[in-house]
């Protein structure tokens, strides 16, 4: 992964120097190589590589500014006036997009000349043709036209910035509040989104001046327009393919092997261990649940077929933890896994107890803003553990239970929709009687019943939802208004078959948030997440096969256990009592802190900042039943509690902030409301 970050003129206005300071600045201190700085006529771009993974120059650069050592260069064009591009990512087809191009230099081209060659070829449609995790920025000066693009899940984060005839990119927001025209005014909805937890838009952030490219997204800024296409979408339901249980499971392993085998890095550099033993720079996050465990035992054995070793690691509680702590030990299962798997060099990570309010207020230096699902916000164990070990790519299960493999949940509606009406009389009998049992067949095998059903289910989401407490104040947002956001982004899909439930949550900003925040918070550390179970082939393929291949009434999640069969030992291939927090347990080490979230509400119970969003008083007594109960219990979650906490962290961030974060006079009536 790459750090990258720019700022174009689209006016002909000369970019000011001085900002390449300025947004190299927020960086200072990270584990990423020095900048490389790109000039041409409009702006320019700069690049952070990872430590071992500096950018590959391919084409001609101006000397840097101090502050932003020249390298070398990301641009590749006929010189400082021609186009330029940044390519943070990697590109998966390569082989099938070099035949594309018909080039005789296509094959040896560094990836940001490549990219470069196919926007030739293809113009901005090129986008469409890469297949990876990627974020891509290109200038093309003699349209005065910028690109940014972000690969179809959102793996790669980016952020923008406009005002004043500038645009500006990162991919982090710190480096765009760096800026003298980015209005840093904080977005009130997106607040109470974050409060109540509610996920209605992937480009919105915590300032009304600063935006998140959506993930499949194309943005193109010319003189003259901003316009922002999605460039992949989930398939529509069809006819599937003639295809078997077998078979499938077969195809399905296949595209597993391939999705895990491109994220693993080129078996140089490596380091010596004192044994002789060549000691790689991938790491894998190794609970006792399915996927993660299932991208270990893969990952394994091809990195041992370049003399290189796995690292993996596994939180568990410290000795220290509260035991009321709702966490299931996984240590039984995950030492099975490691005695059945290729040997790989093992961590046991048992966080900390204290410390959670100075970890939020580093991410939110990290950040340059609170943050939804950043994993390494509430401990630095793993990412300094990465750090120390010099481990640059961090494989995750993310994905597997909600895309690719999910739970099933929709299965009666996929049953009446396929019209498998045996399987439907099964469901409906287990553990019903068997007049409950008939009244549920009939009321799913007709449609007028189906119909009712679906009625049924959406008016007790309504009645639920009205019935929740809410955690912002009523200044904030309307009660209706809040009702009608709570109802319109549900957390999971409410109703609908397997296949279109699995289309909305891969479309929803729920994965983009972890995606993008796991990525920010990572970069300062030097590695970057790499998510095997997003594979945009695995997942299309996933997406398209039978509701029958995905659940029955007693299996959920076939495909992935039948394919990891051999592979993992049976009592976690087969489990389904998986519960609890894994990935980190330091979130659950909240109880240990209540005294000093409690001190930092104090602090803040007249802050305007939160009370015009947050009842502080209430908070703070929830705090304080939880210090008294050891349990959070009541309308405030744990993770409620932790976010005004942050708001808290937030809001003393930006007073001390204060005469840096100020608008500079010349946008100041373009950023006034």
């Amino acid at each position: 992964m790459s750090l990258i970050y720019g700022a174009v003129s689209t006016t002909g206005e000369q970019v000011p120097d001085a900002w390449q300071d300025l947004m190299a600045a927020p960086c200072a201190g990270w584990n990423v190589a020095d900048a490389q700085l790109t000039q041409f006529d409009g702006g320019f771009f700069i690049q952070h590589g990872l430590p071992d993974n500096a950018a590959i120059p391919t084409g001609p650069a101006r000397p840097a500014s101090q502050g932003a050592s020249n390298r070398g260069s990301t641009s590749h064009g006929t010189g400082p006036h021609g186009p330029a591009t940044l390519f943070d990512g990697r590109i998966d087809n390569r082989a099938s997009l070099v035949q594309s191009l018909k080039s005789g230099t296509a094959d040896t081209a560094p990836d940001g000349e490549l990219i470069m060659q196919a926007y030739h070829a293809f113009g901005p449609d090129f986008i469409s043709r890469i297949i990876g995790d990627f974020a891509i920025a290109l200038f093309d000066p003699s349209k005065r036209q910028l690109l940014l693009a972000r690969d179809p899940m959102g793996v790669r984060p980016l952020f923008f910035a406009e005002a004043g005839g500038f645009i500006a990119f990162a991919s982090t927001m710190g480096q765009l509040l760096a800026l003298p025209f980015v209005d840093q005014r904080p977005n009130d909805v997106w607040i109470v989104d974050y409060l109540e937890s509610i996920k209605a838009d992937a480009s919105s952030t915590p300032y009304k001046g600063i935006h998140a490219l959506a993930p499949a997204t194309c943005l193109r800024r010319s003189p003259i327009a901003l316009s922002q296409t999605v460039f992949w979408s989930a398939p529509q339901v069809g006819q599937p393919a003639e295809i078997d249980n077998e078979e499938a499971i077969e195809e399905f392993r296949r595209l597993f092997d391939q999705s895990v085998a491109c994220r693993l890095p080129a078996a140089a550099p490596n380091t010596e261990t004192g044994s002789g033993t060549k000691t790689g720079n991938v790491a894998c996050e190794l609970s006792g649940g399915l996927d993660s465990t299932s991208v270990a035992v893969t990952a394994a054995p091809m990195l041992a077929g370049t003399g290189r070793r796995l690292q993996t690691f596994s939180h568990v509680l410290p000795a220290d933890a509260s035991a009321n702590l709702p966490v299931k030990d996984e240590r039984r299962e995950i030492n099975a896994v490691l005695a059945k798997m290729a040997p790989c060099d093992h961590h046991w990570l048992a966080h900390a107890s204290t410390g959670q309010i100075d970890c939020l207020e580093r991410t939110l230096a990290r950040h340059g803003g609170p943050q939804r699902r950043d994993l390494n916000s509430i401990g630095g164990d793993l990412p300094q553990a990465m750090k120390d070990g010099k481990l640059h790519v961090l494989l995750s299960g993310f994905g597997g239970d909600q895309l690719v493999t999910s739970g099933g949940a929709g299965y009666w509606e996929s049953l009446a929709e396929e019209k498998r009406w045996d399987d439907l009389a099964e469901a409906a009998s287990s553990g019903r009687s068997r007049l409950h049992a008939q009244a549920s067949y009939w009321s799913w095998r007709t449609a007028p019943g189906r119909a009712f059903a679906q009625l049924r289910i959406r008016s007790a989401f309504r009645r639920k939802t009205k019935g929740k407490p809410r955690i912002t104040l009523p200044a904030a947002m309307s009660d209706a208004d809040l009702l009608e956001r709570r109802l319109a982004y549900p957390i999971r899909p409410i109703s609908g078959t397997i296949a279109a439930r699995e289309r909305a949550i891969i479309t929803s900003p729920h994965i983009g948030h972890r995606l993008q925040d796991s990525a920010v918070g990572a970069i300062p550390y030097g590695f970057e997440y790499r998510y095997p179970m997003l594979d945009i082939r695995l997942v299309e393929f996933c997406l398209l096969l039978p509701s029958r291949f995905k659940r029955t009434q007693h299996v959920s999640r076939r495909m992935i256990r039948q394919a990891m069969d051999g592979r993992l030992p049976d009592q976690v291939r087969l489990r389904d009592d998986k519960s609890g927090s894994t990935i980190p347990t330091a979130f659950t080490n909240h109880l240990a802190d209540l005294d000093a979230y409690g001190a930092l509400y104090r602090a803040h119970a007249q802050d305007p900042a939160l009370t015009r969003f947050v009842d502080m008083e209430r908070a703070a007594l929830a705090n304080l039943r939880a210090q008294q109960t050891q349990r959070f219990e009541g309308e405030f979650t744990k993770r409620q509690l932790m976010r005004i906490a942050e708001l808290c962290l937030w809001s003393r961030w930006q007073q001390s902030n204060k005469g840096r974060l100020a608008i500079d006079g010349r946008f100041a009536n373009e950023a006034s409301p």
